[in-house]
Order: C-alpha cells, then structure tokens, then sequence
C-alpha cells in the first residue's frame, strides 16, 4: 500500500517538476509597486501581524532579497510575454535582470504576501524592488489552447506555488481547515485526494502533535463539520481557529447549544452586511480585531472607536464602494450587543463546559447510544400524564432553559473543577462523595445548591434518584442575587477584554425588563446566554406559556421570579432581546413561533437592530413544488411512509428540528455516494441543489429508548411505544399542512376559510 502510494506521488511529482521547469523562465528584480497578490480566503485570514514582525526583522538586519527562499513566485499570461507586453531587460552592473512591465500592469504574486508589505514600508526609491520567478501560464480557451493533462498540470502548478509552506513553516489553524475541507470536496469543488493528504500532513509539522486525531474526531460528527463551514465565507473569523480545541466540542454533548452559538455568530455578519453573502469575504482578520466584542449601540467609546477605524479605512479595507460602506456602517451602529467572533466561542465553550457537568448528573450516558445532554435529560422526563406531544414537548424545552440557566448560574459553586467529568447518573452514596458533605458551612452551602437543581428538575416533571429527596421545610433558601451591572458608574462599560467572562448569571439580571445604556456584565451575561440557549425558545417574544411553570411555590424557586410571565411574553413591557428572533425571518417567508417550532438558528439582533432581507442567498433554481417536498419515514417494524412537506425554507427547517428531537436521524441516499448524515439546517438547500440522484430519509433510530424513563418490559417494547409518539406527531403534522393547503386553496377561490 506504501510502496503503491509512494510510486503515484514519485511519478506525479516527476511530472510536475518537468512542467514546471518547462514553465519557468527567470529570475528578475521588479518594483514592488508593480506587484499585486489576489484577495483569497489566507489574505483574508491575515491580520497583518506577521507583517509586522518581519518589518522589525529589517529594521534590525535589513531586508534580504537573492537568496531563493525569498523569491516570490509570480505567473505572466504567456500571451503578454510573447508580445513583448511583459519582458526582461539585462542591467549594467547587475547579477539580475529587471522585469518590465507597463504602468498600468500588475503582476500576479502567489506567495510572501506578509514578506512584501512588510518591504514596502522598509523600501524606498530607488530600491524598492524585490526578486521574482516568472512562470509563464496559458489561460483556458486561449488562441493557443492545451490539452487537459498539460491543463491539470498547470493548476498542480498554480497550487504548488500558492500553496507553498515548507515543513519549517507552520501554516494557521484557519487555513489548514479550510484547505481540508475544500480538497475534500465538501465546500462545491471536486474532491483532490492528494491536495487533501498535502494539507493533512501540514498538521504534522508540530512533533508529537494530536490535532490530526482531534480533527479526525471532529470530522465525524454529524453537524459540527457543516456548522464550521458556514462560516468558512467570512475569511477573518478563521485567525482564531484552534484545532487542538474541535474535539473538546463533540466529547462535551452540547451539540444543541453549539450549533445555536456558532449559527449567532453567522448571522450577525450576514445582519451586517444587510444579507449580502457576497460582502462577507470582505470581513478580514483586522476587521475582525476591532469588531470583536464591541457594542456601539449601547458604549460611546465603541462608537467613536469604530468610527474612526472605519473613516481611517480599516475596517473592511477591500470594500471600496463608498455606498456599501455607508450602509454597513448605519447597521453596525445599531448593534446594541457584544459582536462575538470565533474567539470568543472558544472562550465561552469553557463556560459552558461547567454547565454541562452540572447537568450531567441528571441522566446516565449509555455506552452504546451516546446522545446529547438536552437529549439525556429529556429522556428522564415523566409520562403518562396523559399531555399532549405538544404540551410535553414545550415543557421539556422550557425546563431544560431553566436548569441551564440554574448550572450557569452556579456552576462554579457546585463542581470542584470545571475539568471534572460525570460519566453518568451518580447513586446517593456516591453524590454525597461527589459534593463532599463534610458538615462545614462550605460544603452545605454546595449540598444545599445540588439540592435546589435536583428539586428544580423534579419540579419540571424530570426524574430524579428518589434517594435524594428533600423536605421543603428543611431545604434553605438559595443566596439572595441582585442584578449586577458592574461597572457601576453611569459613564462606565465594562472592558472590551473582559467582555467574554461570563461565569456567572442572575436570574434577575437575564429577565429583568430593561433597554440596556451601556456594556454592564448584565448585558454580556443575557448575549451569552441568547446566544447558546436561543433554540430552546428565548421566552422574550413569542405566543405566551402561561401553563408553563414548574410544580412548586414561586418565592422556593429562583427562576420563576416576578418577571417570569413578562419573560414568558405574557404581560408588560418586554425586554431587549440580545439575539435574533423567528420573527426577524425574511419578510416573505411564513413565521415559526418560537414557542412550539423553535428554530435552532437564530437570527443575532436585538430590536433596535433592523434584520435583513436576505436576498442574495439562492439554494437552486428548482420551482415550488406544489405536491411538496417528498420524506420517506423509516420506523421500526412498520412499513415506509411517505410524506410531502411543505416547501417553504422555515417550514422544513422547524419540520426537521422537530424530527430530530423526536429521535430521528436525517439521511441522504445517494445512487453515487450511498448515505450521510445532514442536519435539519441542510434540509432545505438539499431538495433544492439539482440533484436528481439522491433522496431524504428519516430513520427512527431504535436507540431511541433511551429518551424514556425506566419502566418494565423490555427494549423492543419501549422502542414500539416510541413508535406510537412519532406515528401521532407525523399524522399531527400531516393534517396541519392539509388544513393550510385547503385554507390556501379556499383562500384564492375567494371561498371562506374552513372553520
């Protein structure tokens, strides 16, 4: 298999290197102001910090020019070199000749980007000049065309030299990534097996590194791979890539909350640049620096700061048309929380990770059927009360946010360390070794906040160890909390450096009705919590939930203080909701209620921020079918079911999150490429992407036991219970979309609508 492989490489890399020595013609000295480089996702990427370091470099050594290791590679259309348009012209006196080129000309550099701007600020006339080695390229289609080897060879040659980093050299986590992915095939090009491995092997360049395996692991999740890859067309976000952190990510279980947090960050640039995809490649590294948790709505200084940058031409300094910069402008003026960044997700992920250990102990993890923490403690949750799929669903979601709010709250108070892991459902012997009851005043203090989680799950109708129940007359109240708007002087915001610390959260402080003035820890703490927990229904707009409140007296619960039913949309004013609402959607596009549909890709704004109408996004050109979008349904020992779902973008997104929350696996059967995973986000654009080979599938995992509590009888039994719920959630939502395509049909006909 080596020999095998080695024996390709050997004979492409012959070839290769004959084409390119076919290719070269010299080296020669040009003016650096005639050397240009193509705007590309690694340009983007950088933040001009290594330009810096290697201008310091020649302010102390000077700047070295012969040697080959600082020649840049450049490539000349073999039309302009023929015609003399381009050419090079022997000096006196000089070892190198000098490249000619008209004023109006620029040649096209593939490499040493940072090396060349770091010498225009160190060189000035008349030795502003660099060496190059020109290649000679001949453009597809041309008078004198080649043929496909001689044009396959041309592009190894192209990607050879732009993609140039010797194993001394450690290219970027961002880009390495991006490199991966789009060799792999999966960001529209053609897959390039040796591209790939040459970009797989980059990450080996660090001795006894692990980020090969990391990334391994991260690949074969489900979702992640897509949801990073959404973000690939904003270049600047990927100088805070970290490789060595993705498999942290699929070992915490918290796929929902991650998804809901890196699909905020998407959407507040797309909110930005007011829905326009194509300005995102504008976003770059720098742009990124200045913007990250900025607030300008609510802080003067952020304003003035961001201003000046933009007036100055920093911020976005590719975008020249003065009008777009105008209207990004007027809409990064609105934006009333801390922009977040990749950053700032990585540090936030640390914050989260003690939440997920708290919530861990509600449910034990199955070896052999690993699921998520909202799915594990879902699973716990009581049946046979005879509620609704509907209703049980609802409260699910709403105390599933309340007892993240609760380990967000007081996590750091109820784990020794944020490192410690539960691996499953712990035994009352083995919680009171896990809280460490010792009788101090410390440590009652933690039994007495375990016991307020497990009372506000029980409280929720979640199971929980009989074990540890607990007389109410004997469980002391919970630490009074205050909202906390530190810091406290009117004038004053909370650093920019500091604006990611949220270790803590109030409840009174994430409910409390206010228009936020400044950046306080209140208004970072409410951002964070929007923007990981937003899929479970913000409870800021929406229908109200006034059946929605756990089975105990509202003073023995913190959460559910005198703001609940304004923080449920009941009454009174509502507060500023620090991430985008279903509401916020494309006009033309029907509503999801963000109570019983609950989207899990949120749309980043506050009100005062405008949404956008995303009007450049196009998944394909199919029309409306009007029979539907057509799902097979898999379950267990019952035949295939086939359905029609509406063809509407937020209908199939919410259809789908349902779907998976209903213990389905969504997969694509492809005649080509056989079957994959997608998320309920890749739905829509799926039935819309011209392939007429493959085909949507829904699959009743019967794994799906798991989400139901202990009872007698045995797997297959419970299995086929959990058929009955999905058979009546499917027929729920079948009839749901008949009434409206009758309704629409009376609707036109100019008929009353069916009562």
């Amino acid at each position: 298999m080596l020999s095998s492989l080695q024996s390709q490489r050997a004979d492409a890399e012959r070839k290769l290197f004959v084409h390119a020595q076919s290719r070269f013609k010299c080296s020669a000295r040009v003016r650096l102001s005639s050397l240009t480089y193509e705007r590309s996702f690694a340009s983007m990427m950088d933040n001009r910090s290594n330009s810096e370091r290697l201008k310091n470099i020649m302010e102390l050594q000077g700047c070295l020019r012969l040697h080959s290791d600082y020649h840049v590679r450049v490539l000349v259309d073999i039309a302009d070199w023929d015609s003399n348009k381009v050419r090079v012209e022997a000096r006196e006196n000089d070892t190198l000749p000098e490249l000619m080129v008209p004023l109006d000309y620029r040649v096209v550099a593939q490499d040493h980007g940072s090396l060349i701007n770091a010498a225009r600020q160190q060189l000035q006339w008349p030795n502003d000049w660099w060496v190059v080695d020109i290649y000679l390229t001949i453009p597809p289609g041309g008078n004198d065309p080649i043929d496909s080897n001689q044009q396959k060879l041309q592009g190894e040659l192209v990607r050879s030299l732009r993609e140039h980093y010797p194993n001394i050299r450690q290219p970027p986590d961002g880009l390495i990534y991006e490199r991966i992915r789009y060799y792999g095939g999966h960001l529209g090009h053609p897959r390039d097996v040796q591209a790939e491995n040459d970009w797989w092997a980059a990450l080996y360049n660090v001795p006894k590194t692990k980020k090969p395996m990391y990334l391994k692991t991260f690949l074969n999740h489900e979702s992640f791979p897509q949801a990073f890859d959404s973000l690939l067309p904003i270049p600047g976000l990927w100088k805070d890539m970290h490789i060595g952190s993705l498999h942290t990510l699929v070992y915490m279980r918290c796929d929902e909350p991650i998804l809901c947090a890196l699909e905020t960050i998407l959407q507040t640039y797309l909110n930005l640049m007011n829905g326009h995809t194509e300005l995102l490649s504008h976003i770059d590294a720098r742009s990124i620096e200045l913007l990250q948790s900025r607030a300008p709505k609510v802080c003067e200084k952020d304003m003035e700061y961001l201003e000046e940058r933009m007036k100055k031409g920093e911020l976005f300094p590719s975008m020249h048309d003065q009008t777009i910069r105008d209207t990004v402008w007027s809409r990064l003026q609105l934006v009333d929380v801390p922009i977040p960044t990749l950053a700032t997700f990585f540090r936030d992920r640390r914050y989260l990770d003690v939440a997920k250990k708290v919530m861990g102990c509600l449910f034990q993890q199955d070896k052999d059927n690993i699921v998520t923490v909202d799915q594990g403690v879902s699973g716990e949750y009581g049946v046979g009360n005879g509620e609704s799929i509907e209703h049980r669903n609802r409260r699910i979601r709403a105390g599933l946010r309340d007892l993240w709010r609760f380990s967000l709250q007081w996590g750091f108070e109820m784990v020794d360390s944020h490192k410690r892991r539960v691996p499953r459902k712990p035994t009352a012997a083995e919680l009171d070794s896990i809280l460490g009851v010792t009788g101090s005043a410390e440590s009652l203090d933690k039994v007495q906040l375990w016991r307020h989680f497990f009372r506000l799950a029980r409280s929720w109708g979640f199971t929980v160890s009989s074990s540890l129940e607990v007389d109410d007359n004997t469980l002391a109240p919970l630490p009074s909390t205050t909202p906390c708007d530190h810091p406290e002087g009117a004038g004053q915001d909370e650093p920019v450096q500091r604006r990611s610390d949220r270790y803590a959260l109030s409840s009174d402080a994430l409910e409390q009705a206010w228009e936020p003035s400044r950046v306080t820890t209140r208004l970072i703490r409410r951002s964070f919590f929007q923007a990981f927990f937003g899929y479970l229904g913000s409870g800021i707009t929406g229908d109200p939930m006034p059946d929605l409140q756990p089975d105990c007296a509202e003073e023995d619960v913190l959460f559910f203080n005198e703001n609940a039913n304004e923080d449920m949309g009941l009454e009174g004013p509502q507060p500023v909701n620090t991430t985008p609402t279903i509401a916020q959607l494309p006009p033309n596009e029907p509503q999801v209620d963000p109570v019983h549909d609950v989207s899990p890709i949120p749309m980043l704004n506050s009100t005062h921020f405008l949404s956008p109408t995303i009007n450049t996004v196009q998944w394909g050109s199919n029309p409306a079918n009007s029979q539907g979008l057509p799902l097979e349904v898999f379950l267990p020992d019952r035949p295939v079911r086939s359905i029609a779902i509406p063809d509407r973008e937020v209908e199939v997104l919410g259809f789908f999150t349902q779907l998976y929350t209903h213990g389905f696996r969504i997969v694509a059967v492809d005649r080509n490429q056989g079957e994959r995973d997608i998320s309920a986000r890749d739905c829509y654009p799926f039935y819309h992407s011209n392939n007429t080979t493959a085909k949507l599938t829904a699959k009743l995992s019967r794994g799906y036991a798991v989400y139901q509590p202990s009872s007698p009888g045995s797997k297959k039994r419970k299995v086929a219970e959990s058929c009955e719920e999905q058979i009546k959630f499917l027929d729920e939502k079948v009839q749901e979309w008949e009434r409206q395509k009758m309704e629409a049909r009376a609707t036109t006909l100019g008929h009353l609508t069916l009562p």
